[in-house]
C-alpha cells in the first residue's frame, strides 16, 4: 500500500470522532417565566432563605437557561447553570429522580461538546441508570441516554463499546418513535460513524444513506441535520479512497452550514477539513491549502492546540505538502502530530506505534534516513513492549 494511502487511512477513526464531536446549532430561546424563576432563586439565596426553599420547578428554569446559553456559545456560563440545576433537582426531587436524570444528561452533553469526553461519561451513566430504574426498558429517554453515552465512547475511539449501546437505542426508537423519526436518523448517523471507524465502509455508507433519506423527508429548520449526515457520508467516501465522490457532499454540507452558523463554528471546520482532504485526493492542491489552514485556525481557537480535532487537520495539511513534495513544510507538521497524539493516546499505545511507523516512512521519502531510522526503532520498541505485556 503506498505510504500516502496509509496516511489517509490512518485518519478515518479520528475523522469519525470529529464528526461525532461537532455540536448542533439550535436557535437560542429564553422565556419570561424562565428568567423570573432564575431571578427568584437568586434573591432567595442572597437573602439567606437557601435553595431548600426554592420552588420545585426552579431546577428546570436553570436547566433551560443552561441549554440556551450553550446554544449561544456561552459554554462556561452554561456549565455553571447546569450544575445549579442539578443541585436544585437533587434537593427538590431526590438524587435518583427523573429531574436529576435530565440535568445529568445535559451536563454530560455540555462536557461532550467541550471535548471533555471522559468527564462526560459519569453524568451520562448516572442519567442512564436512573432512567433504566424508573422508566420502562424501551422508553425513548432510555434510548437517548444510550445514544449519548455511546457518543462519549465514539469520541474516545472506544467504538466496540459504543456499538451495542447504539444498536439497543435504535431498536427502542424504531418501535417507540417510528422507523422514520428524527431520533432514528440520529442513531443511524452514530452507527455509521462506528462502522466507518472500524473499517466497515459498506455498512457505514448504508447507515448514513438511510439517515439522510429520513432527514431529507422529515427535517425542519436550517438543514443542519442534513448537512451533518451529508458530511458523514463524505467522510465514508474519503475513507474508501473515493475523494471525487466526497467533494460534492462536503461542498453541500459547507454551503448549508455557512448560511446558518458562525464562521468559526466547529462544524465549519469539520467540513473545511473534509473538503480540503478531498481536494488533496483529487490533486486540487491550490484549492485544498486555504481550506485546511482555515480549518486548523478554527479548531485551534475552539479546542486548543493539543486536541484530537487539531491533530486531524494537522495531518491533513501535512499530507497535502507531502503529496506536493514540500517535505520541509510537511516535516514540522508531522512532528507536531506526534506530540499531540502522544499526549492524547499515550506514547506506549499500539495506535501511536502505527503512527510513528508511518511518519518514519515519510522521513525516508523526504531523504532523512537518520530521522526515519530513529522513528522506526521507536515504533518497534513500543510494539515489543506491548507484545511483552500481552504475553503470559
Amino acid at each position: 500500500v503506498p505510504p500516502s494511502t496509509r496516511a489517509e487511512a490512518h485518519s478515518a477513526a479520528r475523522r469519525a470522532a470529529a464528526q461525532a464531536r461537532a455540536p448542533r446549532a439550535v436557535p437560542a430561546y429564553r422565556s419570561r417565566w424562565q428568567r423570573a424563576a432564575i431571578a427568584a432563586v437568586i434573591v432567595l439565596v442572597v437573602v439567606g432563605v437557601g435553595v431548600i426553599a426554592v420552588p420545585r420547578l426552579a431546577w428546570n428554569a436553570f436547566n433551560l437557561e443552561a441549554m440556551s446559553l450553550a446554544r449561544a456559545g456561552e459554554r462556561e456560563r452554561a456549565f455553571r447553570y447546569e450544575k445549579i440545576a442539578l443541585d436544585l433537582a437533587q434537593r427538590a426531587a431526590g438524587p435518583e429522580s427523573l429531574p436529576v436524570a435530565v440535568c445529568a444528561n445535559n451536563l454530560g452533553k455540555l462536557l461532550l461538546d467541550a471535548g471533555q469526553y471522559t468527564l462526560a461519561e459519569p453524568p451520562f451513566e448516572r442519567a442512564l441508570a436512573i432512567r433504566e430504574k424508573l422508566l420502562r426498558a424501551n422508553h425513548p429517554d432510555v434510548a437517548q441516554s444510550l445514544h449519548n453515552l455511546a457518543a462519549a465512547y465514539v469520541n474516545e475511539q472506544r467504538f466496540e463499546q459504543a456499538r451495542p449501546l447504539l444498536e439497543r437505542a435504535l431498536q427502542i426508537q424504531e418501535v417507540e418513535l417510528g422507523s422514520e423519526s428524527s431520533e432514528v436518523a440520529k442513531t443511524l448517523n452514530g452507527l455509521g460513524l462506528v462502522e466507518m471507524s472500524t473499517g466497515h465502509f459498506a455498512a457505514a455508507q448504508e447507515r448514513h444513506k438511510r439517515a439522510l433519506a429520513i432527514r431529507e423527508k422529515v427535517h425542519d429548520g436550517d438543514g443542519s441535520d442534513i448537512a451533518e449526515t451529508v458530511a458523514n457520508l463524505g467522510a465514508v467516501y474519503l475513507s474508501q479512497g473515493r475523494p471525487a465522490d466526497a467533494v460534492p457532499l462536503f461542498e453541500r454540507a459547507l454551503q448549508i452550514w455557512e448560511k446558518s452558523l458562525a464562521a468559526d463554528h466547529p462544524n465549519i471546520a469539520l467540513c473545511l477539513d473534509g473538503l480540503g482532504t478531498a481536494y488533496v485526493g483529487t490533486g486540487q492542491f491550490d484549492r485544498a491549502e486555504p481550506l485546511l489552514k482555515r480549518a486548523l485556525a478554527i479548531r485551534e481557537h475552539v479546542y486548543g492546540a493539543q486536541h484530537p480535532a487539531v491533530a486531524e487537520t494537522v495531518e491533513s495539511l501535512a499530507l497535502l505538502y507531502r503529496k506536493q513534495g514540500e517535505y520541509a513544510l510537511a516535516a514540522p507538521l508531522y512532528d507536531r502530530l506526534l506530540g499531540i497524539e502522544g499526549s492524547v493516546q499515550g506514547e506506549n499505545s499500539p495506535t501511536f506505534a502505527a503512527l510513528v511507523a508511518s511518519i518514519a516512512q515519510f522521513y525516508r521519502e523526504a531523504g532523512d534516513p537518520d530521522r526515519a531510522a530513529a522513528l522506526a526503532a521507536r515504533a518497534a520498541t513500543i510494539r515489543a513492549n506491548n507484545a511483552h505485556q500481552l504475553s503470559p
